[in-house]
């Protein structure tokens, strides 16, 4: 839903009138044609006014505006219209539109030399064709509005191009020309008093030169970066500074400055809800054990960082954590724990640069290659540690070396490759060229076919007179047929009626049965002696029970096929708490329920898993306790749908092995499991815990 705004702008702008229709004929005064002109700039100001509060109907002023602009030639009031429109679609990541937009204005700019400056449209378009994955163009036209910015002397414009080079060439692993890009970027933010940008870049220069393995320059950045932040109050940033911070002095061996870091962001990082805080916190600590040779601390927080990140499973992030494992053990020069890690990094690193997103990038194998040499570099060095220790070290500089020739080699091609971008770029722009003149001789030749067109049209309203003719018979018989259909559809509707009666009757006469089987073993089970007999019979009742409420649910709420999720579970828990004669001031029951409505034949198994576990804690759970809590969550996931039912009691028994254990409750738990096709995680966590992810589900 998130571009419907802007779809239904584009349906109404092409199915009715734009407003404010500029028609000026050949002899018409200077004054109509400036007052035309200035309603379309009110109209253009308001469009511009509404661009970030209601992009649907500044989208529909624009479109207006630039219709109506390019029917009265007023060409630089077209192309005000075309950039704002091109923001818009940016801004909701409709890139292709937006290019096509931008285009637009940059080729009425290009007509009008004189009349406008084309450097920000310029750098607009660049980012589009980032984002649209044409990087050669991309890098192409932020060389141009680099030119631009320079010869005009816009030095925020300067900026900007230099920076977003900076971040082409490090995605293409070209790490030295991107630094010297941010650099220069950097300076001139600095020279404007601009410290929202210098602590942009130089949280980017930190950062890259952490990966060069810079960690004195790494260290400065950083805290230039925090010091902006803290002047602005950018709490994300002057965090991401401090954690960069804590990793430079880490890998500097400065333990003490280190740990006064981590320490000081502990005070709040388990505050806040930002997981990705929470993670870098966490790798920090382990790279700040295992860097001194305390394994067991340094894989405690590893082993953290990899519970934050168990709802949010991402290759990259994962793969950081086993890179910044592998680089601790190299420098404690363990190298079999470092060779074991780096190939757990190139694995997930596999994982990121795989089939759809090679195919995305376009050219990611040379970004593969090398973003993998450094760590090649190691894993060669790392094998023939394992098996020449005292050669290692020599191996390590000759493979290194190697490598780095390689890339030098890899950096002159790929320079070559952007110069042969460039001219094809050009060899572009003269196609369109050429297009444009083509397409003015097709126009030419519509104007003649449109003269020739018009000597048809005494024949063409014969033709038509004859068509109403026919079209009202047809009319009178559509009429007809259409009157026949809907008795039928009457006569069918009848029968549906019927069979949705039929169908609550059946789901009503199943709920009474199962309530008597229900009632009967409940007597049963208070004649019982064997207090084992008369406690399965009365699981039997509750099992029995979970059934009917479905069936009740069913035929009281007119849809006979869903069952309102939330509704029905919280009648199964007032239900077993009756059952167990079990009140609020014993077990209070909180519950996580989203408003679902599932099928009937997810939902019965589903009842009956419920019922299962919330009966054994409440019969066993609160055994040793005066006061105990129940959690229930349903929740619907992207890709499952998440049951968890914990309490704080007394925990399952240590040992307990959930496959062959042969409890009848818990044999029923695993087959349905299978059945709706989920995974079944039980264990301890201040309490028991029992969470299913249900991958075989319907929706009603």
């Amino acid at each position: 839903m998130k571009y419907l705004g802007i779809i239904i702008a584009l349906f109404l702008t092409a199915t009715t009138p734009p407003y404010a229709q500029v028609n000026v004929a050949a002899d018409e005064s200077v004054t109509t044609i400036q007052a035309d002109s200035l309603t379309l700039v009110k109209q253009l100001e308001q469009g511009k006014l509404l661009f970030k509060t209601d992009s649907a109907k500044a989208t529909r002023i624009l479109l207006a505006v630039r219709a109506n602009a390019s029917k009265s030639n007023l060409a630089l009031i077209e192309a005000e219209a075309c950039i704002y429109l091109g923001h818009i679609y940016y801004a909701n990541q409709i890139y292709h539109r937006a290019f096509g937009s931008y285009l637009t204005a940059r080729k009425i700019y290009e007509a009008n030399p004189d009349k406008g400056d084309v450097t920000e449209l310029i750098l607009a378009i660049a980012r589009t064709q980032y984002h649209r994955g044409n990087y050669r163009l991309a890098v192409s036209n932020f060389v141009d509005g680099l030119q631009l910015a320079r010869k005009q002397n816009q030095k925020a414009f300067e900026a900007e191009a230099l920076e977003n080079l900076g971040l082409l060439y490090n995605s293409f692993q070209g790490f030295n020309e991107g630094t010297g890009y941010y650099f220069k970027a950097l300076k001139i933010n600095q020279s404007l008093n601009d410290t929202s940008g210098v602590v942009r870049l130089a949280g980017i220069l930190a950062e890259t030169y952490y990966r060069k393995r810079l960690f004195d320059s790494s260290n400065l950045f950083s805290k230039i970066a925090y010091i902006g932040a803290q002047k602005l109050g950018l709490t994300t940033e002057a965090y991401m500074a401090d954690i960069n911070t804590a990793m430079s002095l880490i890998r500097l061996k400065d333990w003490k400055a280190a740990e006064e870091v981590l320490l000081r962001l502990g005070k709040s990082v388990y505050n806040n809800q930002d997981d990705n805080r929470r993670f870098r916190y966490e790798i920090a600590y382990g790279n700040f054990y295992l860097s001194q040779g305390d394994i067991p601390k340094g894989n405690i927080w590893f082993d953290k960082a990899r519970q934050t990140l168990k709802d949010n499973y991402y290759p990259e992030r994962l793969a950081l954590i086993y890179r910044n494992k592998a680089e601790s053990y190299f420098e404690r020069n363990d190298y079999r724990q470092a060779y074991e890690n780096l190939l757990q990094y190139n694995n997930y690193i596999s994982q990121m640069y795989s089939g759809k997103n090679i195919a995305n990038l376009g050219s990611m194998e040379n970004i593969m290659s090398a973003t993998t040499s450094k760590d090649e570099v190691k894993l060669l060095g790392l094998q023939n540690e394992l098996k020449q220790n005292q050669l290692f070290k020599e191996l390590l500089i000759r493979h290194g070396l190697e490598r780095e020739n390689s890339l030098i080699d890899s950096g002159l091609s790929k320079e070559k490759r952007l110069t042969e971008a460039l001219q094809r770029e050009n060899t572009f722009r003269q196609n369109e060229l050429e297009k444009e003149t083509s397409l003015k001789a097709a126009l030419n030749r519509e104007n003649i076919l449109a003269a020739s067109q018009l000597k048809k049209e005494r024949s063409i309203k014969f033709l038509l007179l004859a068509g109403g003719l026919l079209l009202l018979v047809s009319a009178g018989a559509t009429f007809y047929f259409y009157n026949k259909q809907r008795k039928k559809n009457a006569v069918i509707q009848k029968q549906a009626d019927d069979v949705q009666v039929l169908m609550k009757e059946i789901h009503h006469r199943v709920k009474n049965n199962l309530q008597i089987i229900s009632s009967l073993l409940d007597l049963q089970s208070m004649t019982m002696k064997d207090s084992h007999a008369a406690e399965a019979v009365k699981e039997g009742k509750n099992r029995v029970q979970s059934m009917a409420l479905i069936h009740q649910n069913l035929y009281s709420e007119g849809n006979i096929k869903a069952i309102k999720a939330k509704e029905y579970i919280n009648n199964l828990l007032e239900s077993l708490c009756n059952s167990y004669n079990i009140g609020k001031d014993k077990v209070e029951i909180n519950t996580e329920i989203d408003d679902l409505s599932l099928d009937v034949d997810t939902m019965i198994p589903l009842g009956l898993v419920l019922n299962e576990l919330v009966s054994n804690s409440l019969k066993y759970a609160f055994k040793n306790q005066q006061k105990g809590e129940l959690h229930l969550v349903l929740e619907l996931r992207p890709q499952h749908l998440l049951l968890k039912v914990s309490d704080n009691g007394s925990g399952f028994p240590e040992g307990l092995d959930i496959k062959s254990n042969k409890s009848f409750g818990l044999k029923m738990i695993r087959a349905f499991a299978q059945k709706l096709k989920a995974n079944l995680d039980i264990y301890n966590n201040n309490g028991a815990v029992v969470e299913m992810h249900i991958t075989k589900y319907k929706l009603a």
